[in-house]
């Protein structure tokens, strides 16, 4: 007995001595990285990219760049897809404590189709990339990008909000003001600037005024619809995030204006304008700079005519009115926004940035009350008044 005991744990202690062997013995890992661009060397955002064998999965940020680590020493198949490219797959060996760079270039899915991609300048997002995050997200996501945000005449950021699917408004004269995803209470959706949480700027609610940003303002929008244990608390609807723009590695510059005038108290002027620009400079252009503002006024009318009908002194039944009372509104919602980023690329995957984003609204009206008496052909009162202010 004694005997079998021992050959137990000779063979214990033999079988622990090889496996320590075999940890102590263990190289150390491989890494492969990369940027994927397309054929005229604009990077490609979330393209999918696994590694096999070992079915590892990952995606590129927003400069394109992926990385894949702890491999083995080996050979390995790179297998890289995105919307609207043909798919791209290479061998890659890698030796063991090496990091393996490279730069893969994906191409157009077919002759019959066009995918037009533009250069990283900043918050000129395509539709194909947001498609992209969107695909890879392990989470439901919903993403708009620049692009789309300034095609749609949307007047603040809640306008723009609300274009997006299972997303409805509550509107204050007409605008957007609080979002509310997937029909829940707007306080149940969280709002995050940059991934942090931005407070309810109001006293005694919790869901967040988007009526005073402009809705050019940022370089996405993007909407996590999933409950997961990485999201703050607060987002049961969904969690909305803005997403600041950022420079790109080519220079950017855009403005615009729009004017126009509402047919109403012998017109009132409405219109907008705005401006953005950004660039990199410095050793390897590891500086980033982009700044905006956007501004926008809104003069609104309302003629609202009140007679007060009475019996007529002569006795007839046509109609008469003891008096005629106009009341005249002019409404006035004027609106502004500013942002910058500077950023500095210490490495491809390491990037420090201070991000600004300052906005205000102003909606205010006055009103006046002009009362005409029929016997008597002129004005008998005038009376004007300011009506609200509201900051």
């Amino acid at each position: 007995m004694r005997h079998s005991l021992l050959r137990c744990s000779l063979v214990v202690a033999l079988v622990a001595m090889c496996c320590s062997g075999e940890l102590f013995a263990q190289s150390p890992k491989a890494s492969i990285n990369g940027t994927v661009s397309d054929s005229s060397k604009a990077v490609i955002t979330g393209a999918r990219v696994v590694v096999t064998p070992g079915n590892l999965v990952t995606t590129t940020n927003t400069s394109g760049q992926f990385t894949v680590r702890d491999l083995a020493a080996g050979t390995y198949t790179l297998t890289i897809s995105a919307t609207g490219f043909r798919p791209f797959s290479e061998s890659v060996a890698v030796s063991a404590g090496q990091a393996e760079t490279l730069t893969p270039s994906l191409q157009v899915g077919s002759t019959g189709q066009q995918v037009i991609v533009t250069a990283d300048a900043g918050p000129q997002q395509t539709t194909t990339q947001a498609i992209n995050e969107e695909i890879t997200s392990a989470n439901i996501v919903n993403v708009m990008p620049y692009s789309e945000i300034v095609a749609l005449p949307n007047v603040d950021m809640a306008d723009a909000i609300g274009r997006m699917p299972e997303v409805t408004l509550q509107r204050n004269e007409g605008e957007g003001e609080y979002v509310q995803v997937r029909g829940l209470e707007p306080r149940l959706t969280n709002v995050l600037v940059d991934g942090v949480t931005l407070p309810a700027p109001e006293v005694g609610i919790r869901q967040v005024d988007l009526e005073g940003i402009p809705a050019d303002m940022v370089q996405s929008i993007v909407i996590n619809k999933t409950l997961s244990a990485n999201q703050d608390e607060g987002g049961i609807g969904g969690t909305v995030n803005l997403v600041t723009k950022t420079a790109g590695d080519a220079p950017y510059l855009s403005a615009e204006s729009t004017m126009g005038y509402e047919p109403i108290q012998n017109t009132r002027y409405m219109g907008k304008a705005g401006a953005t620009a950004g660039m990199r400079f410095g050793p390897s252009k590891r500086w980033g700079l982009i700044g905006g503002f956007e501004s926008d006024y809104d003069g609104r009318g309302i003629d609202n005519i009140q007679p007060t009908p009475a019996l007529n002194p002569n006795g007839s039944t046509t109609p008469y009115y003891s008096s005629d009372t106009q009341r005249i509104y002019r409404l006035n919602r004027r609106r502004w926004g500013t942002t910058a980023t500077v950023d500095y690329r210490m490495s491809p995957k390491t990037t420090f940035g201070v991000h600004f984003l300052l906005s205000d609204f102003r909606d205010w009206a006055t009103s006046g009350t002009t009362t005409w008496a029929p016997r008597a052909n002129f004005m008998s009162r005038t009376k004007r008044e300011p009506r609200k202010w509201a900051p």
